[in-house]
């Protein structure tokens, strides 16, 4: 018999229980019908991006995905309007610039996010825009030095889920990793 206050460890456990749901975020896969384990193991990726090559910033394309190691140079918020702003980003390595621009975010968390100097893992779609290249909303992770390629979501293939609203595609994949590890046994 299951306590009320102990969350089972079967594949009707509510998909909440996870690391990293809780009620919020449960409620945000509930409209995508998530909500047990069950559920989320059968949230099927709907592709998969390959983050093993690793590019550098003067090699890449207008159009192409791509994948590189950069330094911090500067970032911060700019405003486009009166309403809008966006989060911009200037990363160097030893070959060029490029800027990565954000226009949904939480300007408390993103400006505490990076910090001058440190390398970053960053993975996106390259973009032309103005004449220069850049990337919109792209994934980043923080990296030990210019060469550290190998991440979570780095230097391998990389399942890419259906958007679930109101959460990022990165704490999806995680939620998701954790699901797969603990249960995908018991299907």
């Amino acid at each position: 018999m299951h306590s009320s206050s102990k969350p089972r460890d079967d594949l009707q456990t509510p998909i909440q229980y996870i690391k990293g749901v809780g009620p919020k975020r449960a409620r945000r896969f509930a409209e995508r019908g998530v909500l047990t384990v069950a559920d989320a193991l059968f949230l099927l990726p709907r592709g998969y991006e390959d983050r093993r090559k690793v590019s550098t910033i003067s090699t890449l394309a207008d159009g192409e995905w791509a994948s590189f190691t950069a330094r911090v140079v500067d970032f911060g918020v700019r405003h486009i309007s009166r309403s809008r702003r966006m989060f911009e980003l200037l990363l160097d390595d030893e070959t060029g610039k490029i800027r990565c621009r954000w226009f949904n975010f939480n300007p408390a968390t993103f400006s505490k996010r990076f910090k001058r100097g440190e390398h970053v893992r960053v993975a996106g779609h390259v973009k032309a825009y103005r004449g220069s290249l850049g990337l919109v909303h792209p994934d980043i992770e923080k990296a030990s030095s210019s060469s550290d390629t190998a991440g979570e979501d780095f230097g391998a293939i990389v399942p890419v889920y259906p958007e679930v609203e109101g959460v990022y595609s990165k704490v999806v994949r995680q939620i998701m990793r954790r699901v797969v590890k603990r249960f995908a046994d018991k299907v």
